[in-house]
């Protein structure tokens, strides 16, 4: 596996969703480094900043995340409402 690349596996992902309230809000539209995908990753690393095709951790390395991230961070930023909550983000990932 390339050491580069951020995993983000998008079940785990999923499952993490679907294991909060369904009107818990989960990220935001405004700032790439409070999506959904941002606060799922963070709980879970070390990583510090976010764009919409890469991460950058604390040690200053970069890592290009997976296609359904990109993906899901387009449907994201399209959406109107500013706070996203697991029910619409489970909604915008499907």
């Amino acid at each position: 596996m390339n050491n580069n690349y951020v995993r983000v596996r998008r079940e785990r992902f999923k499952q993490w969703l679907q294991s909060q309230k369904p009107t818990t809000v989960v990220g935001s539209t405004r700032n790439m480094n409070d999506t959904p995908i941002a606060r799922y990753v963070s709980e879970r690393s070390r990583i510090e900043t976010r764009t919409k095709n890469y991460t950058r951790t604390k040690d200053g390395r970069s890592y290009q995340t997976s296609g359904w991230v990109t993906e899901f961070l387009d449907k994201l930023g399209s959406h109107s409402s500013e706070n996203i909550t697991a029910r619409t983000a489970l909604r915008l990932l499907d």
